[in-house]
């Protein structure tokens, strides 16, 4: 018997994908505008690495949350730590980690891909695809609320992270 190795499980209607797509691009522009904020207060400056990300409810298709995580180094040479921001009532607030529920990122041959508020059910993990992609402002995570199963026996590997910190200090910055 054959497996497919991701399947979709949540499929949403042309105008719902547009609808989430624009709020996605909404959401993108907030972080723009915390990223503008943190080079203003010299929190961030060009040599650093920084990723927008946007958190999506998993029970609607809306944007719970807007992050930019950065690091990188200082003037003596010594690295910075990973440091998580958002804006909150109009102003910028610091936070220690970003509610997921724990991530797993699986090594199928062809790509990688990245689940988070997952379960494992036998040979499948199923859970909330995070979508990672490059643009021209930088780097896009994207926390989807679009829902896949993952026949683990077809992945290479798959490793699981308890925190999006742990997962952005070991696998993305």
């Amino acid at each position: 018997m054959f497996n497919k190795t991701v399947t979709v499980c949540s499929e949403q209607s042309l105008i719902g994908k547009g609808l989430y797509k624009l709020k996605v691009n909404v959401a993108l522009k907030e972080c723009y505008k915390i990223k503008d904020t943190l080079k203003k207060k010299s929190l961030i400056d060009k040599d650093d690495l920084s990723i927008n990300i946007v958190v999506s409810d998993t029970e609607s298709n809306e944007i719970k949350g807007k992050y930019v995580a950065y690091k990188g180094y200082n003037k003596d040479g010594s690295k910075k730590p990973l440091t998580i921001h958002t804006i909150e009532n109009g102003q910028l607030m610091k936070v220690n980690d970003i509610e997921s529920r724990g991530l797993m990122n699986i090594d199928l041959y062809e790509e990688s891909i990245c689940i988070y508020n997952y379960s494992i059910l036998g040979n499948y993990a199923e859970g909330y695809l995070v979508c990672n992609e490059r643009s021209k402002d930088g780097y896009i995570m994207n926390f989807s609320n679009k829902k896949v199963k993952v026949f683990l026996k077809n992945a290479n590997t798959h490793k699981a992270y308890n925190s999006v910190t742990e997962y952005l200090n070991k696998d993305v910055l």
